[in-house]
């Protein structure tokens, strides 16, 4: 298979996907798009590892992950800002505390995640060549 055609696939999936949530969703039926959203996932991983062509490559990588780190700098920064303003001002709406403490934990579980993440991934990744290492 070649890219061309991977990608008609992939946009074609991704249609079909739209179609069945906002129908399912509308339907009041919740169940119907977890189940389509895992047959796109499948159905893009099998068809994508029959791609002979490179789709991605380590600089795809590297914008990927220099993307996420800058994507969680801003959002941390941006909800630890806006917790603290909406805790300062919590007096004069009693929503505002609610708010505050989601912006406050949303900000704390995501730099959390990426520490956990992190440390799982360079301990898969480079562990064995840290040990080696030591000698």
């Amino acid at each position: 298979m070649n890219e061309k055609t991977y990608t008609i696939i992939k946009l074609l999936t991704v249609m079909l996907l739209a179609i069945t949530v906002s129908v399912s969703v509308v339907a009041g039926n919740y169940i119907l798009p977890i189940i389509a959203t895992l047959a796109a996932l499948v159905l893009l991983w099998t068809t994508k590892k029959k791609v002979a062509t490179v789709l991605e490559d380590e600089l795809d990588y590297k914008v990927a992950g220099d993307a996420a780190r800058y994507s969680i700098f801003i959002f941390s920064i941006g909800s630890v800002v806006l917790a603290l303003y909406f805790m300062a001002n919590r007096t004069q709406n009693s929503a505002f505390e609610l708010l505050g403490s989601v912006f406050a934990y949303s900000a704390s579980f995501l730099i959390l995640l990426q520490s956990i993440i992190f440390k799982i991934l360079r301990n898969k990744n480079y562990g064995s060549e840290k040990n080696d290492n030591k000698d």
